[in-house]
């Protein structure tokens, strides 16, 4: 590699930035109710059980400051509602989606499908599957040697 700018890791973060941007304004031109971390958190919640904030954040790599903020936005509209429980002797807040919040998200999520499903046609499942595992091994060896304050 002689310049970073012609690296794997360049090009992995300027995809990633492209990505973002293209949901962003996907979203936007949906007219949706929330932006793209967001709905990256709605998806999140809505696929786990008994998930906390910090977990959350840390998912999504945001600190728990920034992931309050989003979570207090999200309950504000009814999205989402936290239930105090314990864990470990400690009071833990986990997250679940409202019947509202279900409603709203799964109409957004096939609404995206639909809408950028052709996006990826250019490659076959196969090569999809071989990136979506490239990367998913890039992310496990980068985060070996990343420290995360979150």
């Amino acid at each position: 590699m002689n310049k970073y700018t012609e690296s794997l890791f360049y090009e992995v973060t300027l995809t990633g930035k492209y990505i973002k941007k293209a949901a962003e304004q996907h979203l936007k031109n949906l007219k949706v109710e929330f932006t793209g971390e967001e709905f990256s958190a709605l998806d999140i919640i809505y696929e786990s059980t008994n998930i906390c904030q910090r977990d959350l954040a840390l998912r999504m790599l945001i600190n728990r400051a920034n992931m309050g903020k989003i979570l207090n936005g999200l309950e504000k509209r009814g999205l989402i509602e936290r239930k105090l429980t314990q864990r470990c002797s400690h009071p833990v807040k986990y997250i679940s989606l409202t019947d509202l919040g279900k409603e709203v998200y799964l109409k957004a999520r096939e609404t995206l499908k639909e809408n950028t499903g052709s996006t990826l046609d250019i490659f076959s499942e196969d090569e999809i599957s071989f990136i979506i595992s490239s990367l998913q091994k890039l992310r496990r060896c980068v985060k070996d040697i990343t420290q995360i304050d979150i």
